[in-house]
Order: C-alpha cells, then structure tokens, then sequence
C-alpha cells in the first residue's frame, strides 16, 4: 500500500502519525515484530499488544486479510480488545500499527521510536561547541 491508501484506510493523516509513533513502541531491538498466524484460519494475523496507559494491560487485535488482494481491498476485517477497537469508521491505534508495518513499515530501512528523536536532541555528543568569536564584528 502506498501512504495515500494509508492514510485513506486510517481516515486522516493524525491516525498515520499514531500508527507509526505506536509500532516504535511495539518493536524489539531488532526491528522486528513477533506476530501469530492462526493455522486454523488462513487469511487471520493476530498480535498482542501492550497498552501504553496501563503497563499490566495487554491488548489483542486481529487483521483479516485476502492473500490473494493487493492494497485496501486486502484487508478484509479488524479488531482489537481496546475501548476503541471495534470502531465502525477508521480503526484504533494498534491496528493501524499493524497494518502500517504489514503493508509499509517493513520495507523501510529503519522506523524511527519516538524517544529516539529526544534522545538524540539531549546527546552530549551532538552539543554545539561555545564560539570563542566575537560576533559584534558582523
């Protein structure tokens, strides 16, 4: 899927932002994500979801799929145990995860976390050295 069928599938570019801000949060070190396929249903991928809020709270969504479709027409069904999971418009923020890294994400060469780009703001090594000019000459 390309960014604009994304964006189109999330209803807005605001679900775009969270869907990447929370698939920062769901990967391990390695850039990857642990997802189970249900052998007894092909065409289902389910994962579980720790919730940001509540650190004890874990979250199940499933993403019904066509292997046989490309783009929007693919994604057949979503759910999730969220307050919001079972949204009639647009879909809650861990599905869109899911379905951002499943159609897009995996194919970048890095996902940028959200507290990296803090991270790297803060580094000692990235502080400017103190100009010994003066600058009144200018």
């Amino acid at each position: 899927m390309t960014l604009d069928d994304l964006e189109l599938f999330f209803t807005g570019s605001y679900q775009l932002s969270q869907a990447i801000s929370y698939l920062g949060e769901m990967l391990d070190d390695n850039n990857s994500l642990s997802l189970a396929f249900l052998k007894e249903e092909p065409g289902i991928v389910r994962f579980e979801v720790k919730s940001r809020h509540i650190k004890s709270k874990i979250y199940k969504c499933y993403i019904h799929y066509d292997v046989d479709d490309v783009g929007l027409d693919a994604i057949k069904g979503y759910c999730c145990s969220c307050a919001n999971g079972l949204r009639t418009i647009g879909c809650c923020s861990h599905v869109a995860a899911l379905v951002y890294h499943l159609s897009y994400g995996r194919y970048l060469s890095k996902i940028i976390r959200p507290s990296e780009v803090l991270t790297n703001v803060f580094d000692i090594n990235n502080v400017c050295p103190v100009i010994d000019e003066d600058s009144d000459e200018d």
